[in-house]
């Protein structure tokens, strides 16, 4: 049976939770969930970068220890510098202002974030972990 989003009860109880926050968690469950339903490049793949990204979350949070000042979170929370919501916004002003070059390379590598996101999603590749990375959000 194909693993699905629906997190009813009868799937839970064939998912063990996950360790760091104790729900399920996706592109965090266990391997063989992924092993049952993925075909076996994508899991291979899947594993792989499950094994990086737990490796890479410890340096992202060692980075955010050094850098991290309460100022700081604050400001980059809710001004949303460097979301796509303000790069979209952004755009059209860098045309209208006589930088179409800088306004369509934004555009250029806006689209191509999007478009080459579906590879995260084919794999199912998780964020970095949190802990013990530390996840602002509002």
């Amino acid at each position: 049976m194909p693993f699905s989003d629906d997190h009813s009860s009868k799937h839970t109880a064939d998912h063990s939770l996950s360790e760091t926050n104790g729900d399920l968690t996706p592109g965090q469950l266990p391997d063989h969930v992924y092993n049952a339903t993925l075909p076996p490049w994508r899991a291979a793949i899947h594993t792989h970068l499950v094994k990086t990204i737990a490796q890479e979350s410890v340096l992202i949070a060692c980075l955010q220890t050094l850098l991290c000042h309460p100022w700081l979170d604050k400001y980059f929370l809710y001004s949303m510098l460097g979301t796509h919501f303000f790069m979209i916004a952004l755009s059209p002003v860098l045309f209208f202002f006589g930088y179409p070059e800088v306004g369509r390379g934004l555009v250029v590598v806006l689209a191509s974030g999007v478009y080459f996101s579906f590879i995260k999603d084919l794999v199912c590749s998780p964020r970095p972990f949190a802990p013990p990375v530390t996840r602002l959000s509002v």
